[in-house]
């Protein structure tokens, strides 16, 4: 194999991982080949193992991709929207916009098989706690950044607020599948809003003065 440039190894490496990933989804991770990967990304068996050591490497490095990419959507919303709300909500329209993608019920399926495998593997746990853990800390700094401007409350705790939603966008996830018909996530997400807003309490308006004549 001809000697590479770091960075076209790092692309190659990008490009084995991403036809890695469209495999696992349209098969599922057990059922893939290394041969099917291979012909997917265009790659010898050889040359296949000089960037990986298997398939379990490559599931891992699925992992990561997935997690790197959820950063870096939300760098990519705070640098679009710099007020901390404004970018929370552009990340809200962005994970609403998954839900639609074409590949999102199988992207879903995939991540049960990944988290089922995980609780067997203790090297992969580690890898989707790191990665979630990453997703979770870039949404934290979200929040952490709209308590130090005054825009929301000092008594939120950003750690605890980023874990709120994204097990609510787990839960979407998980619920979608299970029952296509049964979530409507813009509703979800409406939702949402007026729980942040503080809108769900119906609050009785003050009894008039009785009158003295």
């Amino acid at each position: 194999m001809p000697k590479l440039k770091p960075q076209e190894i790092a692309q190659r490496r990008r490009e084995i991982v991403e036809a890695a990933r469209r495999c696992f989804i349209r098969s599922g991770f057990h059922q893939t080949t290394t041969d099917e990967i291979c012909r997917e990304a265009n790659i010898t068996p050889g040359g296949l193992y000089h960037y990986f050591s298997g398939k379990d490497e490559l599931i891992k490095a699925v992992v990561q991709a997935a997690s790197e990419n959820a950063v870096q959507l939300m760098r990519d919303a705070a640098s679009e929207s710099p007020a901390p709300r404004a970018a929370l909500r552009r990340v809200g329209e962005l994970f609403l916009r998954a839900f639609y993608e074409p590949d999102s019920a199988s992207a879903t399926r995939l991540d049960l098989e990944i988290w089922s495998e995980g609780l067997r593997n203790e090297d992969l746990l580690a890898i989707i706690h790191q990665s979630r853990a990453a997703t979770r800390d870039s949404v934290a700094g979200v929040i952490r950044e709209a308590v130090q401007r005054g825009e929301y409350t000092d008594r939120v705790d950003p750690v605890a607020l980023a874990n709120l939603f994204i097990a609510i966008y787990t839960g979407l996830r998980l619920g979608r599948l299970l029952g296509p018909n049964d979530v409507t996530p813009e509703a979800v997400l409406d939702a949402l809003r007026m729980m942040v807003r503080g809108e769900l309490i119906v609050h009785p308006q003050e009894s008039p003065a009785p009158s003295n004549s």
